[in-house]
């Protein structure tokens, strides 16, 4: 399917068939004049910043993708009932390889071919909340990164190890829970001894892993945690966080929310970081 050119006046549409070889599914069609650009789905919109598979389908007309209701007879293409959903009135913009869909309410979709998957293929993406959702996930990293510091920073050893430990697990990758639990054991003691542990790299390291996983299984990040009404009792929670590592956490705080560009309040922490 060549895909459509610019254009200020496109129709996006949804149909629910209920086919009679292929069962319930949706039909997401682009009408421009008396074309109806199609694709198919067993899956509604996704989420915001979520993406599907669409299979490309014939170009249809403009008739049948605006009907409230079609019933196509059996052994036909298609046969069975398709109902109309959802008209959205809005603007196609042309990229490179893709194009995206701007409705008149403000919603935006990206459609894009994927020819390694099949020559019918698209990618259908939800870009509402696009931008939320990379900040969110960026004050995550900023959060989880500030822990792992400030937990290597409340260990029995100069300061300048610890530091250059940190460094060595940011230049590795390993700054989120996922990444610290698929290095793995051995390429964390790795890391630490790269840092100058010598004495306690191995425990060190099952204790980020511990921690890793607890913080992803019980709180789903570390946003849910600094939202504890006690950070400071929750933090010693963890195995390895004593007192001197959770005060280490607090008081860097502020300077984390700064460089998030939040409010710069220091007096408390979950206004800091507006979670």
């Amino acid at each position: 399917m060549p895909l459509p050119p610019n254009t200020n006046e496109v129709l996006f549409t949804q149909q629910e068939h209920h086919a009679d070889r292929a069962g319930l599914h949706y039909d997401y069609r682009i009408v421009l004049g008396d074309k109806a650009y199609s694709w198919a789905s067993k899956k509604q919109v996704p989420e915001p910043g979520s993406s599907i598979i669409l299979h490309e389908q014939p170009v249809h007309d403009r008739d049948y993708a605006l009907s409230e209701k079609v019933v196509i007879p059996k052994g036909q293409y298609g046969g069975g009932t398709t109902y109309l959903k959802w008209v959205k009135k809005g603007k196609l913009v042309r990229g490179k390889d893709h194009f995206t869909i701007e409705t008149a309410g403000g919603e935006k979709y990206l459609l894009k071919p994927l020819p390694k998957y099949g020559e019918k293929q698209w990618l259908f993406k939800n870009l509402n909340g696009h931008e939320k959702a990379a900040e969110e996930a960026q004050r995550e990293d900023m959060l989880f990164q500030h822990l792992i510091r400030s937990y290597l920073s409340g260990k029995p050893i100069q300061a300048k190890i610890a530091e250059k430990t940190f460094a060595v697990l940011v230049d590795k990758g390993y700054t989120s829970p996922e990444a610290i639990l698929a290095a793995g054991y051995d390429n964390l003691v790795e890391a630490m001894k790269e840092g100058g542990y010598k004495r306690i790299d191995e425990i060190t390291s099952r204790r980020l892993m511990e921690l890793s996983a607890r913080l992803r299984s019980e709180y789903g990040g570390m946003t849910n945690l600094v939202r504890s009404p006690d950070l400071s009792k929750e933090l010693q929670t963890f195995k390895g966080i004593g007192p001197v590592t959770a005060q280490i956490f607090l008081q860097g705080l502020p300077n984390v929310a700064q460089n998030y560009q939040t409010t710069q309040t220091p007096e408390k922490h979950r206004a800091i970081l507006n979670v």
